[in-house]
């Protein structure tokens, strides 16, 4: 992927997908995909809003509105200005911190709970449904279940935009391969440590009113308030890291894809400024969608659902273009819109309790896609 963008001088993900698959940087699939990332991404964002604004709220004793704000002001004094070649660097301190913090707080939660086995034991006697893999009363219900996050595990890491243009600003494909093992490391030990620093809190906090404060919550009851506050300043970074690449990645969609010809006009007469300008409107828009559905729903119902259907959608046309099959605009956007309408139905219709939309929605997308394909070559 790498050398391929900057063989084409591509700079964002629909204008790789559209340069490489459809031989245009003009093309509808480059606008059908910007507009699917600034919906989808866009979500994305407001659930990282959401759980800035949560943790925020905590621990200053303010209300999520103030939290957004002040959250977005900080994140867009580095993002808004310096654009990629800023977040980048940023992220890399962030990503340290946050690597401290969710490592040092499940050491601590262990600690505090007497060490793993009585920790074990006491979940097990109050919450036996937590410790066990298995779903319900059956076991496919089970397995469907993980192949269903197994799915969308492959398909968001196939579709996620702030992701793979990351890859693509790498200085050689040597250091894009490189970092791979970097990346897949960080995630595992993260992701890890929090999964199972949320299940002991079941122990600290049984009745806590949102769960998905107890991080804070858990920092402020039993740290020193300086060791608390840097505990804050990880789930900041945690937060952050991932929020200003998708501001920017939204933003350059919505100002560059979406109608490259304005574009070009607008960055002749105002430079970096206009840039700078679209990331400050979307940064609000996104805050604000945050504010507006606070009490409505929660970060892990957006972030799931964007996520899903991303890599439903992008996975989809980034696959396509990696793994160079053969094919063309009316293929390659028709089944995109098979893998957003599939996608829109499994949710419409209960099924992502039983696996989530990412792999089926992938799947309907690849099959429409390849009918299209043979259809016309055997015309």
């Amino acid at each position: 992927m790498n050398p391929r963008s900057r063989d084409h001088n591509c700079n964002t993900v629909p204008e790789f997908i559209s340069e490489s698959a459809a031989g245009s940087r003009i093309s509808l699939v480059r606008k059908y995909l910007a507009v699917v990332i600034i919906v989808l991404v866009g979500g994305y964002a407001v659930g990282q809003y959401l759980a800035v604004g949560k943790a925020v709220s905590v621990v200053f004793d303010i209300s999520i509105p103030a939290a957004v704000i002040i959250s977005g002001v900080v994140i867009l004094a580095y993002s808004a200005k310096g654009g990629l070649e800023s977040s980048i660097p940023t992220q890399f301190f962030q990503a340290l911190i946050m690597l401290i913090t969710t490592l040092g707080m499940l050491s601590v939660a262990i600690w505090l709970g007497g060490g793993p086995s009585e920790l074990m034991d006491f979940l097990r006697s109050t919450h036996p449904e937590l410790l066990s893999f298995k779903v319900g009363q059956s076991w496919w219900l089970s397995l469907l279940f993980f192949a269903g996050f197994s799915g969308a595990a492959f398909a968001f890491n196939m579709g996620t935009p702030n992701l793979l243009v990351r890859i693509m600003a790498a200085r050689s494909p040597e250091e894009a391969v490189k970092s791979r093992w970097v990346y897949m490391g960080f995630m595992q030990a993260t992701w890890l440590s929090m999964s199972l620093f949320g299940l002991l809190m079941n122990v600290f906090f049984p009745d806590i009113a949102d769960p998905e404060q107890a991080l804070p919550v858990f920092s402020q009851e039993y740290l020193h308030p300086v060791i608390s506050g840097a505990v804050m300043a990880g789930i900041f970074a945690s937060v952050a890291s991932t929020l200003d690449g998708q501001v920017l990645v939204v933003s350059s969609s919505f100002a560059v894809d979406v109608s490259p010809g304005f574009y070009q006009r607008m960055t002749r007469r105002f430079g970096l400024r206009y840039q700078s300008m679209v990331t400050i409107f979307v940064s609000c828009a996104v805050g604000a969608v945050a504010i507006l559905l606070k009490d409505s729903t929660n970060v892990f119902d957006v972030i799931v659902i964007s996520a899903s259907a991303m890599g439903g959608t992008v996975g989809v046309a980034f696959f396509i273009t990696l793994m160079r099959w053969r094919t063309s605009v009316p293929a390659l956007l028709t089944g995109l819109v098979a893998a957003i309408l599939t996608a829109l139905a499994w949710r419409h219709y209960g099924l992502s309790q039983y696996i989530l939309e990412a792999a089926p929605s992938f799947i309907a997308g690849l099959i429409t896609h390849q009918f299209i394909i043979k259809s016309v070559r055997s015309d």
